[in-house]
């Protein structure tokens, strides 16, 4: 809905749609107080301030502690597939060169755990030696890597002075 429209138009297309059946007379009447109120909702969300500083909350700006560990991503399944990682964890975006050490928050190491594919194997026959209909999927990491240690620790004191490339 646009500024342009008139509230008359909204509550009328709101009483359409409750004889339609497809808005219960319950949500009609909150869209039409949320369409009254709209002045004050828009001042308040435009008031509204990210607090950059909330401990365990990712954002664009952070990562959600100081904590940063460093891992490998190993190299590629497919030797096609040589392209470097790109991770994104609540609008910030990782990209990671695979076979180098790398500095990452907790939620990226997260993200590549939850990157999965599954791989179903045919199973063989052991009489003729044919494939015999298919085996159970088994998950595979899209990104497998190493976890080393911990280079820095809650407070943003570094704990390991290793040659770290910073993810980027």
């Amino acid at each position: 809905m646009t500024d342009t429209v008139k509230p008359d138009a909204i509550s009328t297309e709101i009483e359409v749609l409750v004889k339609a059946g497809l808005v219960t007379p319950g949500l009609a009447s909150l869209l039409k107080a949320l369409q009254s109120n709209k002045g004050a909702l828009v001042g308040l969300v435009e008031d509204a301030q990210i607090d950059e500083d909330i401990e365990g909350v990712a954002t664009v700006n952070h990562s959600a502690t100081k904590e940063r560990w460093a891992i490998v991503i190993d190299e590629a399944h497919d030797s096609t597939d040589t392209q470097d990682v790109f991770v994104q964890v609540n609008g910030r975006a990782y990209r990671m060169q695979r076979g180098v050490v790398v500095n990452v928050p907790k939620e990226v190491m997260e993200a590549l755990d939850h990157a999965i594919y599954y791989v179903t194997k045919a199973v063989i026959d052991p009489i003729t030696g044919l494939p015999n209909g298919m085996g159970e999927p088994k998950k595979v990491r899209r990104f497998p890597y190493q976890k080393f240690y911990q280079t820095i620790d809650k407070t943003g004191a570094r704990i390991a002075d290793d040659p770290v490339v910073e993810a980027v």
